[in-house]
């Protein structure tokens, strides 16, 4: 039995309401996304012998789609890295992601994949 000094959780008629939302997005979808990075061809030398590497770049897309903060979350090597930061860098504007307010920031985590050369 609960002591009466300790106040307990009283439930009223309140709604809550789930804010609808579209997230952020390449220009014309994924498929584009990945038709923009194999136009990155890169020549590394690999010291390995693993067939693919990948990476993670973070970035913000601002209310107006474009890109900023723009960082290496997981790195592979110098190269690749400055690889990867280039391309983001030189992306077209993104859509932004949007509430039911319109454009809003959204942080992105991307992963980059790097396939060796044959």
């Amino acid at each position: 039995q609960l002591p009466n000094d300790i106040i307990k959780p009283s439930f009223n008629d309140s709604v809550i309401l789930f804010i609808q939302y579209a997230e952020a997005q390449f220009p014309c979808g994924q498929a584009e996304m990945k038709r923009y990075f194999q136009t990155y061809q890169q020549e590394s030398d690999w010291s390995d012998s693993l067939d693919s590497k990948q990476g993670y770049v973070s970035f913000v897309v601002e209310a107006d789609g474009t890109l900023t903060d723009i960082k290496i979350v997981r790195g592979i090597n110098p190269e690749l890295d400055d690889i990867m930061l280039r391309m983001i860098e030189e992306m077209p504007n993104w859509i932004p992601m949007s509430d039911e307010f319109g454009p809003v920031r959204s942080r992105i985590r991307l992963p980059i994949r790097f396939i060796r050369p044959k």
